[in-house]
């Protein structure tokens, strides 16, 4: 970044500029790690000390993204292929992977602590009472017996998973789950225990555990009815 200044070009400083401008203003500052150049990433250690790198990005492997298929780690022998890796390779692989696994679950925890952070709020107006915004609480669901029943508790948890779900599905991508997103997994969530428990014809379990969930939605998502 320094040498660019150095450099007093225009274009390259307005570029740099908006692009750092957009990166803070949309919190996106873990998102973009996969867009390193892990021969040039600072926190990639092995990337400073090994020329190998430099090979590699000659060859087109370049950015963490472009070590990614479809979102997951492409495999050793895939890449081998493409780009013109030798067996000998297969060690800085690993230390490659190990690094984009690091960003990923970096880019997942602000994913859940945002999403989270708004999910708590509506967890609170369902159930109507205050929950810990701890972890133990609403990623593990350790409620206290007294506060809730074994309906809510069933019900806390079904929504605990589409929380997470919704977090899953922005893996490695800029924006991070809305509220929208998560109601749209708990409609398909149920609308399938609607099914099932019609099936077995209990449909009074089904309206009892959905019961102050249908409270909230209904207002906002008619389709719940």
């Amino acid at each position: 970044m320094n040498k660019l200044n150095e450099l007093r070009n225009p274009w390259i400083c307005l570029s740099l500029k908006v692009w750092n401008r957009l990166v803070t203003q949309n919190h996106l500052r873990e998102a973009v790690k996969g867009l390193r150049w892990c021969v040039y990433d600072l926190e990639f250690l092995p990337g400073r000390w090994d020329a190998r790198f430099k090979f590699w990005s000659s060859k087109g492997l370049t950015a963490y993204c472009t070590f990614l298929h479809k979102g997951s780690m492409n495999s050793f022998q895939n890449l081998k292929g493409q780009f013109d890796l030798k067996r000998d390779d297969f060690y800085r692989f690993l230390q490659v992977r190990h690094h984009i696994d690091q960003i990923q679950r970096e880019s997942t925890q602000v994913h859940w602590d945002n999403t989270l952070f708004k999910v708590h709020g509506v967890l609170q107006k369902v159930f109507q009472v205050g929950i810990p915004f701890k972890f133990e609480s609403l990623y593990l669901g350790a409620l206290p017996p007294e506060m809730f029943s074994s309906r809510d508790r069933y019900l806390f948890r079904i929504l605990s998973a589409a929380c997470k779900k919704a977090i899953t599905r922005m893996w490695l991508k800029p924006g991070k789950p809305t509220l929208d997103e998560w109601i749209d997994i708990v409609y398909d969530i149920f609308k399938m225990e609607r099914i099932v428990l019609a099936l077995r014809l209990q449909q009074g379990i089904f309206l009892s555990r959905w019961e102050k969930w249908l409270i909230y939605a209904t207002p906002i998502r008619p389709s719940f009815v």
